[in-house]
């Protein structure tokens, strides 16, 4: 026994804590125990379901732990149990290296385990809870705050965009990690306000992007602040015609073959399609998000703010393979602007909803923080909580955040 302990210390190097205090046998008086036991289940709750089972007989698993056993454990650690086991003939409760020693020297005491605790360390850059500031609310109701907390803010993930634009010169998105960015409307590399543009161009993708990427502690901190992210301008203010489709497909195409690993796209179209096109097949944007999702590519989209009637979703949110995002206000409830499924084939949409009323982002053309309403800024949240899962689970595919969400 001398040995065995010593060989037992040295594998586990106890420390104190919550252990599981496993004992080898059932001790006395079993079989009158059992008898007790299997009356006590015929006249229970659980009789019909032990019946059907062929179990109606009590056996040892049936069986609270000895009490005679659990008393000296109790003894010995001057504490209560935690928790006493039936089926692992086991109490848990609180022991110092100590008194697992002494355990040991127990005849009817089998093993000592630890009860299983976290590994999980959150590393040096998980924001304070009072380092949020105007986010915070909006965060928390989607349980991104939580996730957070525990270290996963996206880093790792490559979040493409598909907006009218970014400036990155507001300080909540001094720090964002920028790939790559092209402007698909004029074909060059400048997102942000150029020559030619209306004056607030870049202000509706510049908001979308804050709401995932800003940092500003003590102000505000997005929802994936730690992911990197690849800029798409394909969208023109100025009107709305139907090559801003065209331009939406090339700009997914270039963020898949980019690297990017979701796309959040605050963009819907709608104005030359009839609802029953919104079927999942007919829009080039939803085939095209389709075809990327089947490269691992999953669009996290806006569902578009021609509600409350049915069937008023945009594309490409209609995409069997494209997350739609709905908008609510601060207590959940559904805003009436959001657009509604179900599709012209009949599936539910949206497939989520997150803070559209009121969202807090950041103001355009200044350094201060201002609040929005729309699906399009519901969309980035819901984006951003997928971002903060896939950092947390390297191992899984989009599809399969996906559905998580």
């Amino acid at each position: 026994m001398v040995l065995f302990l010593l060989i037992f210390l040295q594998s586990f190097a106890p420390e104190e804590g919550l252990y599981w205090v496993f004992f080898s046998d059932r001790g006395a008086d079993v079989e009158q125990r059992l008898e007790a036991a299997t009356a006590e289940i015929i006249e229970g709750p659980a009789v019909n379901r032990r019946l059907i089972s062929g179990s109606i007989e009590a056996d040892v698993y049936d069986l609270s732990p000895y009490t005679e056993y659990v008393v000296q454990v109790e003894e010995l650690a001057s504490l209560p149990v935690r928790t006493s086991s039936r089926y692992l003939n086991a109490v848990s409760i609180m022991l110092t290296p100590h008194q697992i020693g002494l355990l040991f020297e127990k005849p009817f005491v089998q093993e000592v385990r630890p009860v299983g605790v976290s590994t999980f360390s959150p590393g040096e850059d998980v924001p304070a809870p009072d380092s949020y500031g105007l986010s915070k609310s909006q965060l928390e109701q989607v349980n991104i705050f939580a996730l957070h907390q525990r270290g996963w803010t996206g880093s790792g993930i490559v979040i493409g965009m598909l907006d009218s634009g970014f400036e990155l010169v507001h300080p909540c998105l001094q720090s964002a990690d920028v790939l790559g960015s092209w402007d698909f409307v004029n074909n060059d590399s400048i997102v942000g306000w150029q020559d030619g543009d209306w004056s607030n161009q870049p202000s509706h993708g510049t908001k979308t992007l804050s709401i995932i990427a800003g940092y500003q502690s003590g102000q505000y901190i997005g929802g994936a602040f730690n992911s990197s992210f690849i800029l798409a301008k394909t969208e023109d203010i100025s009107d709305e015609y139907e090559q801003e489709e065209d331009f939406w497909v090339s700009g997914l195409e270039w963020l898949e073959e980019s690297g990017a690993d979701l796309v959040s796209s605050s963009l819907g179209y709608t104005d030359w399609y009839e609802p029953s096109q919104m079927d999942g097949n007919t829009a080039v944007t939803t085939i095209a998000a389709d075809i990327a999702a089947s490269r691992g590519l999953v669009v996290w989209n806006s569902a578009g703010n021609d509600g409350p009637g049915e069937t008023t979703l945009v594309a490409p949110a209609d995409g069997d393979s494209v997350f739609a995002v709905g908008a609510v206000d601060g207590s959940g409830l559904i805003a009436n602007f959001s657009s509604r499924g179900p599709t012209a084939d009949g599936r539910i949409k949206p497939d989520g909803c997150a803070r559209g009323m009121n969202t807090v982002l950041a103001s355009f053309g200044g350094t201060g923080y201002s609040t929005g309403g729309g699906t399009s800024f519901a969309a980035p949240l819901v984006a951003s909580a997928a971002a903060c899962i896939a950092s947390a689970h390297p191992e899984w595919g989009m599809m399969r955040v996906y559905d998580a969400l």
